[in-house]
């Protein structure tokens, strides 16, 4: 049987007295990685190739450490164990944004809370600030928050993330770059708060993607009138308290990044380009924010450089293809364990259209490529399987409706993924894919 097994609705028995902070258990993790689980004193946690037996006391017994904390779970009381079967790519469902407003296109990526999906603008012929929030139980529902009507400034955004209650907006360019952060409030949907990060540093405009540890929000840098490697953490529990790490102080071509991600004790900044096309991945160390290690995918093959976007099922790293003086489709994966083992797969030698992609994510079992631009808008999503790195399928979108081309990032809420709509051409179609339905056995 294929899938991924995972707790659901679990009560924690007996942890390690020594690691008393042990208070939750993840959701969907496979088999093979491990048991997601949450310490409260320094985030997640996963045990490698936990193997779950039923015992005596009628609990499901875990037999393994973590890899990092030595946080240990000795039983797990009341346990429903599941299986997720994985469904073939198929027939998309598609809810046009635009039917709602015209003015509803143009994103660039978008994030979940569990219950609502929400679309970040950026252009739509002109820098707009028209949020969509899509309700993700009928996927018809639909409400704007335009950031524009609170602060005039507040349009051409380039992603986002929450914490759980509030959604944070990473500032790019609305016709000059700059650097307001704008959060939206998750649980009415209308309250703005903003931080200008340029307040604190001139220079702390233009970002490409964010990302959050949980306690901190952290601002990919791109351009700000030249290519920058400033990062901007900002600490949301005030949502005031601003830290900087400046990467080209380490290596002076770490600038100049297309997105991140984190593990949760390291984050991942994504090398595009810094003058010329980077293939240089600077990771961080979240617990001091200050320690940096430098890993160039280009020393591995000349052709992993200008990537957009990336993401982490817990044990690699996998960095999306974009351009690199022509669109390729080479997806780099690293080791994230060693941060020193690359592996390729080359998705345009399964069909030359797969490269030019931008953004992706992963379901636990597959990795799910976005497709952006080609040398012209495309339509082709491609899926890995991560278990192996090595089989790809092919949705062509175009084949249930010719406009679905163009995206930029996306995003699961766990059974469905979802793709953000960019191009001009695609009038706000978002495009939702079933990936998976859980049963009990």
């Amino acid at each position: 049987m294929s899938g991924i097994y995972f707790l659901n609705e679990t009560t924690i028995k007996n942890p390690q007295p020594s690691n008393s902070a042990l208070n939750t258990i993840g959701v969907a993790t496979s088999a093979n990685d491990g048991i997601l689980i949450n310490c409260s004193d320094s985030g997640l946690y996963r045990l490698n190739k936990a193997v779950a037996t039923y015992n005596a006391e009628g609990n499901y017994v875990i037999a393994a450490s973590t890899a990092a904390s030595g946080c240990w779970l000795k039983s797990v009381n009341n346990a429903v164990l599941k299986y997720k079967k994985y469904y073939p790519l198929g027939a998309p469902r598609i809810l046009n944004l635009a039917s709602y407003d015209v003015q509803l296109k143009g994103f660039l990526g978008g994030f979940t809370d569990g219950r609502y999906g929400y679309f970040v603008p950026l252009y739509n012929g002109s820098y707009h600030g028209k949020v969509a929030r899509v309700d993700l139980q009928d996927f018809s529902t639909i409400a704007v928050l335009n950031l524009a009507s609170y602060d005039v400034s507040l349009k051409g955004f380039y992603g986002g993330f929450t914490n759980g209650r509030y959604g944070y907006f990473v500032p790019y360019n609305n016709g000059a770059y700059f650097g307001k952060v704008a959060r939206i409030d998750l649980v009415n949907f209308s309250t703005v708060t903003v931080l200008n990060l340029a307040s604190y540093d001139v220079q702390l405009i233009g970002f490409q993607g964010g990302f959050t540890d949980g306690r901190y929000g952290y601002f990919v840098p791109n351009f700000n009138t030249d290519y920058s490697g400033k990062v901007a953490r900002v600490n949301l529990q005030d949502f005031s308290t601003v830290t900087v790490l400046n990467l080209a102080s380490y290596d002076v071509q770490l600038k100049g990044f297309d997105g991140g991600f984190t593990d949760g004790r390291y984050g991942y900044f994504v090398p595009n380009f810094n003058t010329d096309y980077s293939g240089k991945v600077a990771r961080v160390n979240l617990q001091d924010f200050s320690t940096v290690t430098v890993l160039n995918l280009a020393s591995y093959d000349i052709g992993l450089k200008g990537f957009r976007g990336g993401f982490t099922d817990g044990r690699y790293g996998y960095f999306v293809p974009y351009y690199n003086t022509d669109y390729f489709g080479k997806v780099a994966r690293v080791d994230l364990q060693d941060f020193s083992g690359v592996t390729v797969v080359n998705l345009a030698s399964y069909d030359i259209d797969l490269k030019g992609f931008a953004g992706g994510f992963t379901d636990g079992r597959y990795g799910y490529f976005v497709p952006d631009n080609n040398g012209a808008y495309f339509d082709k999503v491609a899926r890995v399987d991560l278990q192996n790195f090595s089989t790809v399928e092919v949705l062509n979108l175009t084949s249930y409706d010719v406009q679905l081309k163009g995206f930029i990032g996306g995003f699961t809420d766990g059974r469905y993924g979802y793709f953000a709509p960019y191009s001009p051409n695609n009038s706000g179609k978002v495009v939702r894919v079933q990936m998976f339905s859980g049963g009990n056995f």
